[in-house]
C-alpha cells in the first residue's frame, strides 16, 4: 500500500522507534540539514518532527515559541520529553548543557588551544595585549576576553607571574 494512503498519524509511527531505556521516542525518518527529524503532513505540509508531536499531542504552538527538548537528544519526538520555550530560554539551556560547539569544535575558531594557553601565559608575564594581539592576529579586547576566560572559558586561566 502508497504511503501518502495511510493515516497522518499511521505514518508518523511508522518512523517511530521506542527507546525503552530513555523513554525517548527516536525519529527514523527524513532529517533537515540542521538535524532534526522533517515530516510531510497529509496536506503536504513539511514541519519538524518535534514540533509535529508537541502539536498533535500537547496542541498549539503560539507563533515565535520554540519546543525545547528536555532530554537533549535532537531525535527524540516523545511530547513528555518536549516543552514550549522561547528562543532566549533555548539558547540558555544550549548553553548550560554544552550543546554549543567551542574552542577549536568551533568553525569560526582563528586560534587552538595551545594558542589560547600561550596568549594567557605571554600576558601573565608582562606582555601588553596590544602586542600578543598582533602575534596572533586578534584585536585586544579578545586577548582580554581570553584572558579573563570570556573567550576559551573551557581552559585553565593563567596565574599572574610572581614578581621576584
Amino acid at each position: 500500500m502508497n504511503m501518502r494512503g495511510k493515516p497522518e498519524m499511521e505514518r508518523f509511527f511508522q518512523f517511530v522507534h521506542f527507546e525503552p531505556m530513555s523513554g525517548c521516542w527516536l525519529w527514523a525518518g527524513s532529517y533537515l540539514n540542521h538535524g532534526y527529524g522533517f515530516f510531510r503532513r497529509t496536506g503536504g505540509e513539511g514541519v519538524a518532527v518535534h514540533r509535529f508531536s508537541y502539536l498533535v499531542h500537547k496542541g498549539e504552538i503560539p507563533a515565535g515559541m520554540h519546543i525545547l527538548h528536555l532530554c537533549d537528544n535532537p531525535f527524540c519526538c516523545n511530547p513528555d520529553h518536549l516543552e514550549l520555550g522561547t528562543h532566549q530560554e533555548n539558547m540558555a539551556q544550549r548553553g548550560q548543557r554544552h550543546r554549543q560547539a567551542y574552542g577549536t569544535t568551533n568553525s569560526h575558531a582563528k586560534l587552538t588551544d595551545a594558542q589560547v594557553m600561550e596568549i594567557r601565559f605571554l600576558v601573565a608575564h608582562g606582555e601588553t595585549q596590544k602586542a600578543v594581539g598582533n602575534i596572533f592576529g586578534i584585536c585586544s579586547p579578545n586577548v582580554s576576553r581570553i584572558v579573563r576566560g570570556e573567550l576559551w572559558g573551557h581552559l585553565p586561566l593563567c596565574l599572574k607571574a610572581e614578581v621576584a
